[in-house]
């Protein structure tokens, strides 16, 4: 199915390709700093399509999806380089198609699947002495509180508690640290790494996935000697898997200890919390970035809405301001699946998030259910 945007002024000899599950904020951020976009997505927003010269909409980012939507866009827009998002963890094959059809902003394919290999991955932490929340892959036993992970997943989908049910083919286990989740976004070139920001990130229970995320701010109450540990963990973990462009790395911090619990080896969420500079950064120019971050004005939160029942976007509905990833109207939305998303900016990490919260309750209450 493909759908077409509003024709936009070509400020790039060819445009640049977006992919990934949703390819929103990559359109976007690209349209701030003067890239022009084609974009394959799963969803294919509104606002999507309105800063995309042309988008098309795949169900998923298998190769066998995917192998149409690549091939047009050459063809008609004569295309040579992509920038990838998420979506691809459970996808890793179809970035080793891609970077043969054109080149590939941030890490290669291999460097992506290297990340995901979570026995490497594991192992890589361990010989360089950098802490995380016990692991093991094969059923553990009872004593403690364990978290079931799936090899191949995104933004917490397919995290639970354990249950007798979970298949070791498909993921492995990890022990249960209460504490404050966060991120530090970086960008890496040459084995050098250059801090971006530090992240508190929040998840909610959604079915039977008990930690999906659900939001993300600038801001982080670490104190600097945390803050200097994880600086030197990704300038160690930058430099050992090669990584490239802009990546993430989700942390836990209890009880005065820090522990790692993934690299995002490719664009992350958080991205469109700082200036857009950064991706320009990581679309047109990657030489190393050593320049001193751009000065943050206020603080900058993400909120994904989530449906707490069936609901529908009726024809007169008018979405509040700061939403984004907007679905079309008259189309139903599914329990657990997300509405849209909200962005807003404050002078305080209170107010962000308080006003995101309202608004988010606003949306829920706001639209009709359906059975």
């Amino acid at each position: 199915m493909q759908k077409q945007s509003t024709i936009l002024t070509n400020t790039a000899a060819t445009p640049v390709l977006m992919i990934a599950s949703s390819a929103r904020m990559m359109a976007q951020l690209a349209h701030q700093v003067g890239i022009t976009v084609v974009v394959i997505d799963l969803f294919a927003d509104t606002d999507t399509q309105q800063t995309a010269l042309e988008s098309v909409l795949v169900s998923s980012l298998s190769i066998d999806n995917l192998r149409y939507a690549v091939k047009y866009f050459i063809n008609k827009y004569a295309i040579t380089t992509a920038v990838y998002g998420s979506g691809f963890e459970a996808h890793a094959e179809s970035l080793f198609y891609l970077a043969k059809q054109l080149t590939l902003c941030g890490n290669a394919p291999q460097i992506f699947a290297n990340i995901q290999n979570k026995l490497l991955f594991f192992k890589v932490l361990t010989d360089a002495n950098i802490s995380y929340p016990e692991v093991t892959f094969t059923l553990p036993a009872t004593n403690k509180t364990w978290l079931f992970k799936p090899n191949l997943g995104q933004g917490g989908q397919g995290i639970h508690y354990l249950s007798h049910q979970d298949d070791a083919r498909q993921g492995y286990w990890q022990a249960y640290i209460k504490g404050q989740v966060g991120s530090v976004i970086f960008f890496a070139k040459d084995k050098k790494s250059q801090l971006i920001g530090f992240n508190t990130q929040w998840s909610e229970a959604l079915a039977e996935n008990d930690f999906v995320f659900s939001g993300i701010i600038n801001h982080s109450d670490l104190p600097d000697n945390c803050r200097t540990l994880l600086a030197q963990w990704i300038a160690t973990l930058t430099r050992l898997f090669c990584l490239q462009g802009i990546n993430s790395m989700d942390f836990i911090y209890a009880k005065g200890q820090l522990y790692v619990l993934e690299i995002n080896a490719r664009i992350p969420a958080s991205v469109q919390l700082y200036s857009p500079t950064w991706f320009y950064q990581h679309v047109i120019n990657s030489a190393y970035y050593a320049k001193t971050a751009v000065a943050q004005k206020g603080f900058t939160a993400y909120q994904i809405v989530y449906a707490a029942q069936q609901c529908y976007i009726p024809t007169t509905w008018h979405w509040p301001e700061n939403c984004v990833d907007l679905s079309e109207m008259g189309v139903k939305i599914s329990k657990n699946q997300p509405i849209c998303s909200i962005i807003a900016t404050d002078k305080t990490p209170s107010n962000v998030v308080s006003a995101i919260q309202k608004q988010r309750q606003f949306i829920v209450d706001q639209l009709p259910r359906t059975s």
